[in-house]
């Protein structure tokens, strides 16, 4: 069976292209969004495409969002295999994170394999 990826903020944009991307390379991939209407709709899309991924709605920023989501891969047996974190969560004034610092490690505890979250700050691109 082919590994499966989980993509957060995979509604649009980048994470959706990166939904497609991994579809045509041949893994299973859950669609992750923080509204699920909107997940249905960008899975639609590729749906119109000939692609199928699962949709799972998914609140980065909420520790219960992901507790639910979890819970709901937990009982269907799905092992997430690659964590695409696209959702980004902007912060402190600009800093943007992945996740916030003080819930991303609780977070990805049990993925096997996970990389630690970091902060990043936004670059500026005259420099």
């Amino acid at each position: 069976m082919s590994r499966l990826a989980l993509v957060t903020g995979a509604n649009r944009g980048l994470g959706l292209e990166v939904v497609r991307q991994l579809l045509q390379a041949g893994l299973r991939v859950v669609l992750a969004a923080r509204g699920a209407g909107a997940a249905r709709a960008a899975a639609e899309e590729l749906a119109r495409e000939g692609s199928s991924p699962a949709v799972e709605q998914l609140d980065v920023a909420s520790d219960e969002s992901v507790r639910e989501c979890a819970g709901r891969l937990a009982q269907a047996g799905v092992e997430v295999d690659v964590l695409v974190n696209n959702a980004g969560v902007s912060i402190d004034h600009g800093t943007w994170f992945t996740a916030p610092h003080r819930q991303a490690k609780a977070r990805l505890r049990n993925i096997p394999g996970r990389t630690p979250m970091h902060r990043s700050e936004p670059q500026d691109p005259h420099t």
